[in-house]
């Protein structure tokens, strides 16, 4: 099976065709992150990483055989700064 491209939010639609185009070129699944599936708070600034965060959460689901618990979901987000040295 082809591996699936995921893709944070986008907010230009030109940009999500690109996506698009590239994807059904290779062929390969593709999925875009709801801006709402980030759904946890993170700690880190900027606007993106809220898309950023629903990327990653769109990544465990596509991992066969992976399950984690919200509340470590949760915790994660909220420790990026300190565990990784992440500003923003």
């Amino acid at each position: 099976a082809a591996t699936p491209c995921i893709v944070a939010p986008q907010d230009d639609p030109a940009v999500e065709a690109v996506f698009r185009d590239r994807a059904a070129a290779l062929p390969c699944p593709l999925f875009f992150a709801a801006e709402n599936a980030a759904i946890f708070p993170t700690n880190l600034v900027g606007p993106h990483q809220r898309g950023n965060a629903a990327a990653a959460l769109e990544i465990l689901k596509h991992i066969n055989g992976f399950t984690i618990d919200d509340a470590v979901i949760r915790r994660g987000l909220l420790e990026l700064d300190r565990r990784f040295g992440l500003n923003g």
